[in-house]
């Protein structure tokens, strides 16, 4: 994207993924999650937090280029994943795509803010006070999350067709309307609300329930894991 940033050819980004998911989020199956690391490697919560931030200032790599960014999503679109998606201009998704959060309890407030900034502070506590919550794409987009949904066989062509269109509009003004939106969101708090999210996952990850799973995930693997999270937490 920052190769894309320097090409003055380019005028918007397509981020999209191969094979059949857009992403499932961060890889879970050590025991060792880059959302949980805190818990699974015994790293204190401020260290955790850090790292945390680190991750958080490579998804915001997106959020600060002068050019546009659209999401193509297909599959599943998964916890991590969904930050992804969703630090992008616009998000728009195949009919079939199922968002979701994580399905085990290996923390909370790093994917968090992302969905609330969007959907609102309700429908936040629906989808993350229970673990596993999932989403269609059609209430995705009713819920002003995602910008536009197409039939899976239509959603590259459409997804093109919209960044050509935003093309044509002069670098200059698209770079600056994308400026003006970014600080009005500023303002109002967003990249403190995500910093933020980092110090509540860091505090999450040095509860029992994260420990615990961790420790399952990582003497019995992530299918185990899966299938008895709720009887040992």
């Amino acid at each position: 994207m920052q190769l894309a940033e320097r090409d003055r050819e380019v005028r918007v980004i397509i981020l999209k993924g191969n094979g059949r998911a857009f992403c499932a989020g961060y890889d879970l199956s050590a025991g060792l999650s880059s959302d949980a690391k805190g818990a699974a490697g015994g790293v204190s919560a401020a260290t955790d937090a850090v790292n945390l931030r680190e991750t958080l200032r490579r998804l915001l790599t997106i959020w600060d280029l002068t050019k546009p960014v659209i999401a193509q999503v297909h599959g599943f679109c998964l916890a991590g994943g969904t930050q992804l998606a969703l630090i992008c201009d616009l998000t728009v998704a195949a009919e079939d795509v199922t968002f979701g959060i994580p399905q085990l309890p290996v923390g909370i407030g790093f994917v968090l803010p992302f969905w609330t900034w969007l959907i609102g502070p309700k429908k936040a506590r629906e989808v993350f006070y229970r673990i596993g919550s999932k989403m269609t794409a059609a209430e995705a987009l009713r819920l002003g999350m995602i910008n536009a949904v197409f039939p899976p066989d239509r959603l590259e062509a459409e997804v093109l067709a919209m960044a050509e269109s935003m093309a044509e509009t002069p670098s200059e003004i698209l770079q600056l309307a994308k400026r003006g939106i970014n600080q009005t969101q500023e303002i109002q708090g967003f990249r403190e609300s995500l910093n933020f999210g980092c110090e509540i996952d860091a505090l999450s990850h040095q509860s029992d329930a994260v420990k615990t799973v961790n420790a399952l995930i990582k003497e019995h693997g992530l299918g185990k894991a899966l299938q008895t999270w709720r009887q040992v937490v």
